[in-house]
């Protein structure tokens, strides 16, 4: 198989083996190594601030389609659990819910607390040792992020060491208050392999250090807004001692005016 490698050094870097782009075995090998270790996000946390909420999630639709609903219990504790029942693997939470006390399977009717513990199933009271803890819901590395929720299947670092520098970079910005305006959605379908997509997409970030000429010296980038505040401008200005790792990650959560 091929060896990938990026060299950090732009004036030796080549592009990528087509393979990588093509390749049905090594899409599954990405698939893999790079989504099943790192944070992907499963949306805003607004639905289960409240104690005995359950809402169901996937992680990463379309690839790695793994189904998880995130718990409140009435410690408060939130919590990212399986959603497949340790039985027959029937989905278990169809629905939001925002007052349970206890999850039950609607196929065998094994229930479970919101920690994900096995409580009993019906005409099992004579069974020996069960339920045991491989009965119990399995628990997915799970954090929040200003009001965000992120799960990692098996996670290479922590959420923070991820978002460590967009923390440091947006600390002024209010995300956490954002609102999601569904009038603004816009779904688009590509028939083009993830990562060709994504170079496509970060075209543009070259352009003010390779071919400057193509823009005017110390133009601002955008303007962005928030529910109940005045628009303001980024905190800088694009010029030629601007790096490419500063201004990207303003591209993310916000609304642009």
């Amino acid at each position: 198989m091929t060896k990938f490698i990026i060299d950090p050094d732009i004036t030796t870097a080549q592009t990528l083996d087509s393979s990588f782009y093509n390749d049905a075995a090594i899409f599954d090998l990405v698939r893999e190594k790079i989504f099943t270790t790192t944070w992907q996000w499963t949306g805003a946390l607004d639905d289960v601030k409240q104690n005995g909420s359950v809402v169901p999630r996937e992680i990463l639709p379309g690839l790695l389609n793994e189904p998880v609903m995130l718990a409140r219990d009435e410690a408060a504790q939130l919590r990212c659990l399986s959603n497949v029942c340790t039985h027959r693997g029937n989905i278990l939470v169809q629905e939001p819910c925002s007052k349970a006390k206890s999850l039950r399977c609607s196929y065998h009717g094994r229930r479970f607390d919101l920690t994900g513990k096995m409580l009993s199933m019906p005409e099992f009271s004579e069974a020996k040792n069960f339920p045991s803890v491989m009965d119990n819901l399995p628990e997915v590395p799970f954090s929040a992020w200003k009001n965000h929720g992120f799960a990692a299947l098996c996670p290479s670092a922590p959420l923070e060491d991820f978002l460590a520098e967009v923390t440091q970079r947006l600390h002024w910005m209010p995300i956490e208050t954002f609102v999601h305006d569904p009038k603004r959605d816009r779904n688009f379908l590509l028939e083009a392999n993830w990562a060709l997509y994504i170079e496509n997409y970060l075209e543009g970030f070259h352009i003010p250090f390779v071919h400057p000429g193509l823009k005017s010296d110390g133009m601002p980038i955008c303007s962005w807004h928030w529910p109940g505040r005045a628009s303001r401008p980024l905190p800088f200005r694009l010029d030629q001692s601007t790096t490419a790792s500063a201004w990207r990650p303003f591209i993310i959560g916000c609304s642009r005016t």
